[in-house]
């Protein structure tokens, strides 16, 4: 029993980033997730975090519902990223979640924009994406939005 108060006592004494990030771990190996994320899943994560400006780990976004999330987001971008480079599917991806953060704090009852919210109101990415862009999605023209991004690795 002591080796269990030791352990309690340790856990206690992490910071609460720490702990969260102690959480996310523990979670992620009782569901037997390894916490590595698809390209697509990385693009969603590093937008998330630039636009919350939040620097969750990517088991504590996983957690959040990344990967479904991200799913959904690239079912929505499906015909828009055809023929863009890395850098420029990173800039779409960006400038999607930035209008989908700009709808939920300018509607008639703002909701703050966290990675949990963020990731929670994908599904509304059509209507923000409109609003924002009007008729860019429909007429397949998003990508023009970031047709300037050059990849600097070429």
């Amino acid at each position: 029993m002591a080796r269990l108060d030791e352990i309690i006592e340790a856990v206690d004494a992490l910071d609460p980033f720490e702990r969260k990030r102690l959480a996310a771990l523990l979670a992620a190996k009782k569901r037997g997730d390894d916490g590595q994320l698809s390209r697509q899943e990385q693009y969603v994560a590093d937008a998330v975090r630039e636009i919350t400006r939040r620097r969750l780990p990517s088991l504590a976004l996983i957690d959040l519902g990344l990967r479904p999330q991200a799913a959904e987001l690239f079912d929505f971008l499906d015909n828009q990223i055809e023929g863009l480079r890395e850098p420029q599917i990173a800039a779409l991806v960006t400038l999607c979640l930035s209008a989908l953060a700009d709808h939920l704090q300018n509607r008639g009852s703002p909701v703050p924009v966290t990675p949990k919210t963020l990731l929670a109101n994908i599904p509304h990415m059509a209507r923000a994406v409109d609003r924002a862009y009007p008729g860019y999605h429909r007429a397949g023209i998003l990508r023009v939005l970031v047709s300037a991004v050059v990849d600097t690795a070429a």
